[in-house]
């Protein structure tokens, strides 16, 4: 079967302060977490900053049952302690709480891993591995990350993600 044409391609060639706006498709973000002032365009990226310890989320208002999607991000610094991570999200419910998530993790080692979760109200369950993807992370550094999910009950989710300047791997997480 042929896949179906993109829903949703954002290249965020717009500029906006205290939010997203919308996308080329007029579907408008929501942004959480934070202040509306964390959330930015600059014509070609969507920027979220992350000035203290806490969640951001910039999301759609769509809803599917089967999705893919495909990001590309990067921090702007590398973390001094811990990790910081970053990733899209699927099956966002209306409260904001409740989603899947594929996360990169950045860690203030400079390796970077990656990990398919559930989040339910706010509480993470690891639903696979945590498998390196990358090391000797540096500020600025792109990774692209390819999440999937399909069908319900079961719900099936895969992962994957590389650097920016690597070819995708053909295997899934």
């Amino acid at each position: 079967a042929a896949l179906a044409a993109p829903t949703t391609n954002d290249l965020f060639s717009r500029t906006v302060s205290n939010g997203w706006g919308s996308t080329p498709q007029a579907q408008a973000y929501t942004v959480s977490g934070g202040t509306a002032s964390d959330f930015s365009t600059n014509g070609s990226r969507g920027q979220i900053k992350l000035s203290t310890v806490n969640n951001r989320l910039a999301r759609l208002g769509t809803s599917f049952t089967n999705f893919e999607t495909t990001v590309r991000l990067a921090l702007s610094a590398v973390p001094t302690a811990n990790y910081a991570y970053a990733g899209p999200s699927v099956r966002i419910q209306s409260s904001g709480t409740d989603f899947y998530h594929a996360r990169l993790r950045h860690n203030a080692s400079g390796s970077v891993t990656l990990t398919i979760q559930k989040i339910i109200s706010g509480s993470q369950t690891n639903l696979s591995t945590e498998v390196t993807v990358g090391t000797g992370y540096t500020a600025g550094s792109y990774y692209r990350v390819r999440f999937a999910a399909a069908g319900t009950n079961p719900t099936y989710l895969r992962a994957k993600a590389w650097k920016d300047a690597d070819p995708e791997p053909a295997l899934w997480q």
